[in-house]
């Protein structure tokens, strides 16, 4: 499975710069929704473009090249009078992917699981996704359904990866 590092740093920017969740940027990131607009030779940060259709505006996402960790979210206009200006074929580029095929591709719920590694590095993996078509209940039938307890049956299956289930608070550590 594919994992997005975000620091707090760049989780306290997402959410003041931002309305973007969380889960949604990590599944732009792992589907490589982005423009890599590269990086400063000696400098271990790459610098990439997305665009937030909830937003409606592009945000440039700092990445530790060593760690794989999002450090923060500039806004575009941050980005522009610090860094370097943003190409308008890369704006454009950034928005394709953020819209591509959002008419055609039905809608998901995904269930993701977030940790902390020894560093104190958050990760974020998705473990499971269901088209929303095959759900037919309210979200509070949803999270009580015969779904989420095989989900919890397949999460306990995989503690000897890693995994551990508490059955008392139904949280996932």
């Amino acid at each position: 499975m594919v994992y997005t590092g975000i620091t707090d740093h760049a989780r306290l920017r997402l959410m003041q710069r931002s309305r973007l969740p969380l889960h949604v940027l990590t599944d732009m990131l792992d589907k490589r929704e982005y423009v890599d607009l590269g990086s400063k030779p000696g400098i271990l940060k790459e610098h990439l473009l997305i665009y937030s259709r909830l937003d409606e505006r592009w945000y440039v996402l700092i990445r530790d090249i060593t760690s794989g960790s999002i450090v923060t979210v500039l806004p575009e206009n941050y980005h522009d009078s610090s860094f370097i200006k943003i190409k308008e074929s890369d704006k454009q580029s950034a928005y394709d992917l953020a819209n591509k095929g959002r008419g055609s591709r039905s809608e998901f719920i995904s269930i993701n699981l977030c940790f902390n590694d020894f560093d104190g590095y958050r990760y974020s993996k998705k473990i499971y996704s269901i088209p929303v078509s095959q759900v037919d209940l309210s979200q509070e039938s949803f999270l009580k359904s015969k779904f989420i307890k095989l989900l919890k049956r397949k999460i306990r299956e995989n503690i000897a990866r890693g995994l551990s289930f508490d059955d008392k608070t139904g949280f996932v550590e």
